[in-house]
């Protein structure tokens, strides 16, 4: 998990010295290269010239894993990626997103709420 989180981490902070924000950091688009190094993939909801923590307003990327400025339409900046890299350490320690719930109105409202249960294993 070090590795992986530390090579995401790498990745981001290049993006975010470019004012570019990755938004939808998930383990589907996180890949391994053949020497086994992780890569982002999926550009597709990623924001070019994007300064200070509000500088965007849109609201997009996936649910277990939307910042809660995104959710709350606050705006938002770089930080919600490392919320998002935050939410992916966390899966690979216990196999779930933090604020988990089958039920997608519960999650919103875990996530707005920062109501966290952690595994027993944890």
């Amino acid at each position: 998990a070090r590795l992986y989180t530390a090579e995401v981490l790498l990745a981001l902070v290049h993006l975010h010295a470019r004012r570019i924000i990755f938004r939808d950091l998930k383990p589907e688009n996180i890949l391994l290269d053949a020497r086994g190094h992780a890569m982002m993939a999926d550009f597709g909801l990623a924001k070019e010239g994007v300064a200070g923590l509000k500088g965007t307003r849109s609201f997009c990327g996936s649910l277990a894993f939307l910042a809660p400025e995104v959710l709350m339409r606050q705006g938002h900046g770089h930080t919600v990626d490392l919320y998002g890299l935050g939410v992916l350490l966390f899966m690979m320690i216990t196999g779930m997103p933090p604020f988990f719930h089958p039920e997608r109105d519960k999650l919103l409202r875990n996530i707005s709420s920062s109501r966290l249960d952690l595994p027993a294993s944890v």
